[in-house]
């Protein structure tokens, strides 16, 4: 007798509740189990989602796509990049996120005045897409009275 295929989407639904249960029981990163750790597991929306029968999409709806390097600086949309969150985990992640990226930016923004006041014939992104070129690298001269 043979098996039917199991499709992508039951598939992927199947590793995102082991991805929910494992963050669960183990949150952080060393692995070891703490005090408080198996309320976590409890209380999850994956496994409230799995006793109450969810199906694949549903299961799959629970998490949302988070980056590991940062979509503004260059992340790319493939598979070694992503990590599947809980939804509610994501929106936390972002919220940090978006702190950090927005430094950054200020940072390079601050660099690159910076770095025009030093050598005012450089050519200088000032923001994205936005360039800003000195009409002359010399002042005007002033005329005598």
């Amino acid at each position: 007798m043979e098996r039917k295929h199991i499709s992508l989407k039951e598939k992927l639904a199947a590793a995102l509740y082991e991805v929910g249960r494992l963050r669960a029981i183990f949150p952080r990163p060393d692995g070891i189990p703490r005090a408080g750790d198996s309320e976590k597991w409890t209380n999850s929306p994956v496994r409230v989602a799995a006793l109450n029968g969810a199906t694949a999409d549903e299961m799959i709806a629970l998490f949302h796509w988070d980056h590991n390097k940062f979509h503004a600086y260059g992340g790319s949309d493939i598979w070694q990049n992503l990590n599947p969150l809980l939804i509610e985990d994501h929106r936390e992640k972002t919220r940090r996120d978006i702190a950090i990226i927005a430094k950054g930016k200020r940072i390079r923004r601050k660099e690159a005045a910076h770095k025009s006041r030093l050598n005012p014939t450089l050519v200088i992104p000032l923001t994205d897409g936005e360039r800003r070129r000195p009409s002359r690298p010399f002042p005007k001269r002033r005329k005598a009275l």
